[in-house]
């Protein structure tokens, strides 16, 4: 291995690590803030109201956020603006006011719709000959170690007595070593060499048209992708698992993640998009979480991790091998954005269906998996593998 690739591989190793403290500082957050924004007054429609806000808010603005990257090239800015409203979180730790912290939570999801299309960005455009799909891969490793380490710090915190308000301050501290590290990721990027746009794609018309059929791909496949709280809903009321045990499959759910994250980049680097054939498949069986076996479940949810990890990586080096450097900001802005209504709409229709039937949501799975192996039928049968 060459030098440049072996830069590449470190320079995404530092993102990674970028990602790992984020990831402890607001996933911590977000898995503790519904209980704690209730002790502080907020009502649950107020909660609801604030993490629907968020959330949208998170999306939409990738589109704007997107724009912006491509025409000012600010990669590194908007990277800094968005891991620095992170900060907001640990702040919350210092007022007694919901509304406040509201304030901060929804300021942390604006960093987010900043921060990702940029960060995806240069994560494309650093490969060096490596493959994005393993150069995701390895960030989302790194990413989803933050994800489970930093909740079981927070309950370790919280079990020697530090209370709620003590445990988010000292988020200060993964927030810190964050920001160092994205200092050191960008002196380090000079090292990388950066991919040029001959190099990627010439027709860029035929990208365009690529990209749309594989965006309504995702859409229709990530409509039937279940999220865990609904799933873990069933489970706790049919009585598969009891409540106390959720944090911990979650935690398991992740490291799946982990685990497969390498793996599938790897898979996506040798075979493109045919890849994204078994993905339809693989939700197909998430649905059997909704049953009351307690195998089907276990079965279900791991298979879940890995649909997860495929979401985190390889859909997402899709992006970088068929778009152009100067729209890549805007198309990766685009793309989260429809990926996060789809998942916003497919997640509402289900919790409404599950109330009617189990059947239902069984059924509405299946029938968007559908749609979505006609999609990737007609992408395979009418565009060749852009590699």
């Amino acid at each position: 291995m060459d030098q440049s690739k072996r830069n590449a591989i470190k320079f995404v190793i530092l993102m990674g690590i970028v990602s790992l403290f984020g990831d402890m500082v607001y996933e911590t957050a977000r898995g503790i803030m519904g209980p704690y924004l209730g002790s502080l007054g907020a009502s649950a429609f107020a909660i609801g109201l604030v993490f629907g806000l968020g959330e949208f808010l998170g999306y939409v603005l990738r589109i704007v956020a997107g724009v912006l990257i491509d025409k000012t090239r600010g990669y590194w800015l908007f990277v800094f603006i968005g891991y620095g409203l992170i900060g907001a979180i640990p702040l919350i730790g210092l007022t007694d006011s919901w509304l406040v912290a509201s304030t901060f939570i929804i300021m942390e999801r604006v960093g987010k719709a900043l921060r990702a299309p940029a960060k995806d960005t240069l994560l494309s455009i650093h490969t060096a000959g490596i493959g994005r799909g393993k150069i995701f891969g390895i960030h989302e490793l790194a990413d989803q170690v933050g994800a489970v380490l930093g909740p079981f710090l927070f309950f370790l915190m919280l079990s020697f007595g530090l209370g709620y308000k003590n445990s988010l301050i000292l988020l200060f501290v993964p927030f810190a070593l964050m920001m160092i590290v994205i200092v050191i990721s960008k002196l380090f990027s000079e090292k990388v060499p950066v991919e040029k746009e001959k190099e990627i794609i010439t027709d860029k018309k035929k990208a365009r048209i690529y990209y749309y059929l594989y965006l309504i791909f995702i859409f229709f496949t990530s409509l039937g992708f279940i999220s865990f709280p609904v799933i873990s809903y069933h489970a706790v009321k049919v009585g598969i698992v009891s409540e106390n045990v959720v944090p911990l499959i979650y935690a398991a759910v992740m490291v799946m993640d982990a685990l497969f994250a390498i793996p599938i980049g790897v898979l996506y680097d040798r075979f493109k998009v045919r890849i994204m054939a078994t993905l339809p498949f693989l939700t197909v069986l998430t649905a059997l979480a909704f049953t009351k076996n307690i195998v089907f479940f276990f079965v279900a949810i791991l298979i879940w991790g890995i649909i997860m990890s495929a979401y985190e990586t390889v859909i997402r080096a899709f992006v970088g091998d068929n778009v152009p450097i100067s729209e890549r900001g805007k198309y990766y802005g685009i793309f989260n954005t429809v990926l996060g209504i789809s998942m916003m709409i497919g997640n509402s229709i289900a919790g409404y269906l599950y109330e009617i039937s189990i059947l239902y949501i069984i059924g509405f799975v299946v029938i968007t998996q559908v749609l979505g192996i006609v999609m990737i039928g007609v992408i395979l049968a009418t565009y060749r593998n852009n590699s």
